[in-house]
């Protein structure tokens, strides 16, 4: 097994990973490609993450791809902000067959409807462009992203598991040392030799009975976890996943901007119930000093506070804000927005840490005994 070990880590080692969970998430890559027919369900989106360019995280997925499949991963570019696009890629790959789906620089954001879809699903199906034929097509790819500090939607950072690079350099690309200073030529010459370092610990994992894993499933996605992760412990290698939590920093609607608002709002109102539309008078109010925090802490998606140009549409874009984040927790307290009443046909809103609120009072208590009738049956 240590030969196994320092055989992959040799691929390896150039690549200036930020952490041990880093370098441990990598490995997951090739021994999904192998292990795929064993794993039933879906595999999750591995995103190599970069804060600048020519750090080597497209040369990393080639080099893994050529150790496993024999040759390049074959990239496609993720079109940025276009779903419709998207899908169009996805219908195209898997029609091909791909084994590897690769987004290679992707753009700011991965956001894409169609890809979140894609990736826990058995079957994609999809008109082709131009005809009215519906297919439908296995989906059983393995897919990977790189890009510089990509900003995910949360519906793609629950099906994603990260590998963080950082050179740590102005320009990457110019003046790093290499203990392989020809990676693609080393990688090709070695491939059975790398090839075997990763069916021995797939090997492993099965001779020792298929030991679970201690590692925390990502959700839908329990099997590949337990899979992967069996066969990472089985071999020693532990921080299998440790920076998931990372992932949510940097979604689009990770909420840093809400839990400062609700927080403020907290602080303000405690929770008493206000409409949308006394919330915009208030924050508009010229005369009302203690407003000042919680007009400053407002999400950046609202326009600025100018009380000499008041926003006519401001309570109804706060009301259309509230109804998309009813419910959801933000910050350490667990804050959140919910519906208390309505005043003159407007909802009123309270921001809260209960648990069991609801637009009736106390949630009740949901048992079989509650859904059953007086006579017993459904």
């Amino acid at each position: 097994m240590n030969e196994a070990l320092q055989g992959l880590w040799e691929q390896l080692q150039d690549f200036p990973f930020v952490d041990r969970a880093s370098a441990a998430n990598i490995m997951a890559f090739p021994l999904t490609l192998i292990l795929r027919p064993a794993i039933e369900g879906h595999v999750p989106f591995l995103l190599l993450d970069k804060p600048e360019v020519g750090t080597g995280a497209s040369l990393l997925v080639d080099m893994l791809a050529t150790a496993i499949i024999g040759k390049n991963a074959g990239s496609v570019g993720a079109p940025a902000n276009d779903d419709a696009e998207m899908r169009k890629l996805i219908t195209g790959a898997l029609r091909h067959s791909r084994q590897i789906v690769f987004f290679d620089n992707i753009a700011t954001e991965l956001k894409h409807a169609s890809l979140a879809r894609a990736l826990t699903i058995s079957f994609w199906e999809d008109r082709l462009l131009g005809h009215s034929v519906v297919v439908r097509l296995p989906q059983r790819a393995a897919w990977i992203g790189t890009g510089n500090n990509v900003i995910l939607s949360s519906e793609i950072a629950r099906r994603t598991f990260k590998v963080r690079l950082d050179a740590r350099m102005e320009r990457p690309w110019d003046g790093r040392e290499f203990v392989i200073p020809n990676l693609n030529r080393w990688t090709q010459e070695n491939r059975g030799r790398l090839l075997w370092c990763y069916l021995t610990l797939a090997r492993n994992y099965f001779a020792k009975g298929k030991p679970a894993s201690g590692v925390a499933p990502i959700g839908m996605f329990e099997e590949w976890t337990e899979v992967i992760g069996g066969v990472l412990e089985a071999a020693g290698i532990q921080d299998f996943l440790a920076n998931r939590g990372e992932l949510y920093e940097r979604t689009s609607d990770a909420g840093g901007d809400w839990s400062a608002f609700l927080l403020a709002w907290s602080e303000h109102y405690g929770e008493s119930a206000k409409t949308t539309k006394e919330l915009a008078r208030d924050l508009y109010a010229t005369d009302n000093k203690d407003i000042e925090k919680l007009r400053a802490a407002l999400p950046e998606e609202f326009p600025s506070i100018d009380p000499n140009r008041p926003d006519t549409r401001l309570s109804r874009r706060l009301g259309n804000a509230f109804q998309a984040r009813e419910g959801k927790r933000f910050g350490a307290k667990g804050l959140h927005l919910v519906r208390d009443g309505k005043t003159g046909g407007s909802v009123r809103w309270c921001v809260t840490t209960r648990e069991s609120v609801s637009a009736q009072g106390e949630d009740p208590e949901i048992t079989l005994d509650s859904l059953l009738d007086d006579e017993g049956d459904f």
